[in-house]
This record gives structure tokens, C-alpha cells and sequence, in this order.
């Protein structure tokens, strides 16, 4: 499958959500598995789309989280589309407000040649934010791709910096911060998911397509930073995108995210 990142990335992004049309939870069952909640991309290669067509056709069912992957596939007809299933968390903590800013990081070598901007940029926010008297708090939610490694570095330029760090056992720790928080700065993308949960102003970093397209389902009106856009965002510019409130519409994600899970039950109920 040649899909390496020397080739140009091919941008598959649609301009609307349009969901008149979506596959009934259609069951292969010639298929051994079922895939949930997964997106498509970064593409460099028509010939990934292929190979992942020729893959997907050998599960039961698979269910894409974001609607400009959907529609790469959308002919195959145990292919479905339902919104990102963290939207069925039940919040465990009542949505507050306190006078925290909440930024999720992830490794700044990610951004390749803009990495020094990126955190330059996240210590600015984190300075900005300070003297304004909020608590900042840096978010790691995979140290293994790197994100403790900013945060390392992150702490030896500003201080007065939290941080909180997942480890898959503390998510109640995490939600609580998210539940709290006044902003966010989303790198991660669980941590744009998170803050839409909480109904919380956030302005993405984006590192890859699955944001960026997701953020198209959810008609984000909102400050968008790209790696080449980064070193030309001042702490400003967030704060304005921020207080703009809500610039965004997931309600039918709450409801929709369920669907997720409907081949499995439909596969399920097969047995009864």
C-alpha cells in the first residue's frame, strides 16, 4: 500500500455535511469483525483508497465517524456513518466554569518544521492566559506519540503551568477538567470532542485530516490553526475566536452517536 507521507497528501475534505443519504447498518456476513468509530487519512495515495476499500470489504460492518470519509466509500454497503461515539459519555461531572484554560498538546516534532513555532505559540497562550489570572492546565492524553514531552518542555519556559496527564485510568480526572474549563486549545482530537461534551469555547491545532474534516461536520465557524499558520497566530487572535462562544453545532451528535453500535445490535438480535 503506498500511501508514504513523501507523496503529496491528497485533501478529501467535503465543503458541507449533506446526510440524506447514509447506508442502512448492512451486515457482510461473510465478515469476521466489526470496525467502530474510525476515520480515513491522512490519504497520499489513490492507491490506499483502494487497498482500504478491498480491506473493508472483508468486515462485517464498519461505521466512519466523519462524513468526508464516508463518502470515499460510500457505495459499499456494509459501510455506515455515525458521529464519534465519545458523544454517548454520560457527564460525569455537572458543565461549570471556572477561570481555567485547558490546552491539549501533542509532540511539537509533529508539526516537523513548524515545531518551534508550536510551542512558541502554546507559550504565549500559556503566558496570556496567566496574567489574565486563569489556571492554565497542559493535557497529555498519549504519551506514547509524545504529548509529555511538550508539556516537558513547556514547563521549562513558563511558569505557573499544571498539568494533567492520562494514563486509561483517570478519565473521570479528565472530564472534571474539561467540565471546568472556561477555553480550550485542542491539539488532540479527543480534546475538541471533550470540549464540544462540555459545551466549551475551543480553538483547534490541526496536525492531520481528521480533524479538519470533523470539524466540518459540526459547521465550526471558529480560529482554525494550521502548521503553516501557526508562527502568524498571536495569543490575540484566540482570544477572539474564544470569546465568540459556540461557534459550532454538534446537537445531533448526542443524539446520532448511538448509531455507532447499531449493525452490532442489528447482528446481535440476528440470534434471537
Amino acid at each position: 500500500m503506498d500511501n508514504r507521507k513523501t507523496n503529496r497528501e491528497i485533501d478529501f475534505s467535503i465543503q458541507e455535511k449533506n446526510v440524506s443519504y447514509i447506508n442502512e447498518d448492512s451486515i457482510n456476513f461473510e465478515g469476521t469483525q466489526f470496525v467502530l468509530n474510525a476515520n480515513l487519512g491522512p490519504i497520499y495515495s489513490n492507491e490506499y483508497i483502494s487497498n482500504i476499500r478491498k480491506n473493508f470489504s472483508d468486515y462485517k460492518h464498519v461505521v466512519l465517524r466523519d462524513f468526508s470519509s464516508y463518502l470515499l466509500v460510500k457505495d459499499m454497503k456494509n459501510v455506515s456513518y455515525a458521529p464519534d461515539c465519545a458523544f454517548m459519555l454520560k457527564k460525569r461531572h455537572p458543565i461549570n466554569k471556572k477561570k481555567i484554560m485547558v490546552i491539549s498538546v501533542i509532540d511539537y516534532n509533529r508539526f516537523e518544521k513548524q515545531g518551534w513555532d508550536y510551542l512558541n505559540l502554546l507559550e504565549k497562550i500559556s503566558n496570556y492566559y496567566i496574567k489574565k489570572g486563569f489556571k492554565v492546565i497542559l493535557t497529555s492524553f498519549c504519551d506514547r506519540e509524545g504529548d509529555n514531552k511538550t508539556i516537558e518542555q513547556l514547563k521549562k519556559r513558563t511558569d505557573g503551568v499544571e498539568s494533567l496527564i492520562y494514563n486509561g485510568r483517570n478519565i473521570d480526572e479528565i472530564c472534571k477538567c474539561f467540565s471546568e474549563a472556561t477555553f480550550v486549545i485542542a491539539s488532540r482530537f479527543h480534546s475538541m470532542i471533550l470540549a464540544m461534551l462540555y459545551k466549551k469555547p475551543f480553538v483547534p491545532i490541526i496536525y492531520n485530516c481528521k480533524m479538519k474534516n470533523y470539524l466540518i461536520d459540526v459547521n465550526f465557524s471558529g480560529l482554525s490553526i494550521l502548521p503553516e499558520t501557526v508562527a502568524q497566530t498571536s495569543e490575540v487572535d484566540i482570544e477572539k475566536s474564544l470569546q465568540e462562544g459556540l461557534n459550532y453545532n454538534c446537537e445531533d451528535h448526542f443524539t446520532n452517536a448511538k448509531k455507532q453500535f447499531s449493525a452490532v445490535e442489528k447482528y446481535i438480535n440476528s440470534f434471537k
